[in-house]
């Protein structure tokens, strides 16, 4: 775990792409492969190194927010602050609506 928030799974065998885990309690959103994860159940994970988010959280990358669940917070982000909301409706940053789960500012 790095954080609450995020699962990073590197593969620790040579020669393999592919890694059985148990993630943790929670519903968690794979950056490889875009799939939504129950917690507390066996998974495959593929890639070089597998990362999950867990759900209701949002992690900013560079000028990308991953945004996955409901979430509702004023982030400091490129020296501003921002209100960002996500609930059952598409989510927003300020007055801007963000198509899906990522939002490149």
């Amino acid at each position: 775990m790095a954080g609450t928030e995020i699962l990073i799974a590197p593969i620790m065998q040579e020669g393999t792409k592919v890694r059985d885990l148990i993630l943790p309690k929670g519903r968690w959103y794979s950056y490889e492969s875009g799939k939504i994860y129950g917690g507390e159940a066996m998974i495959q994970s593929e890639g070089d190194i597998p990362i999950f988010q867990r759900e209701n959280s949002v992690i900013i990358v560079n000028s990308k927010l991953y945004i996955f669940g409901k979430i509702e917070e004023n982030i400091f982000f490129n020296g501003e602050w921002h209100r960002l909301k996500r609930s059952n409706e598409k989510p927003s940053l300020g007055d801007h609506v963000m198509k899906e789960n990522e939002f490149i500012i």
